[in-house]
């Protein structure tokens, strides 16, 4: 998998803030921002690699307490 949606994105947060939070997972090829609900933003993060989808996808059990406490999630990621 290269790309993973990221749900429930703060209307705050910005695309490089989002590239910095996913770079652990590999090199991001690039990252589109949608419009959610009023309230929110949807994040489409593109890596250069399928591990590195794979690899943020199965790293969010980590990630759940960052997330919650984040300024850039309004919610966790699915």
């Amino acid at each position: 998998m290269r790309t993973v949606k990221v749900s429930n994105v703060s209307l705050g947060a910005f695309e490089q803030a989002i590239k910095e939070f996913f770079s652990f997972s590999g090199e991001i090829e690039h990252v589109e921002m949608h419009s959610g609900n009023e309230g929110s933003q949807i994040a489409y993060v593109v890596f250069k690699d399928p591990k590195g989808g794979r690899d943020s996808s199965s790293s969010f059990g980590a990630l759940s307490s960052y997330l919650l406490s984040s300024s850039f999630f309004n919610f966790p990621c699915t």
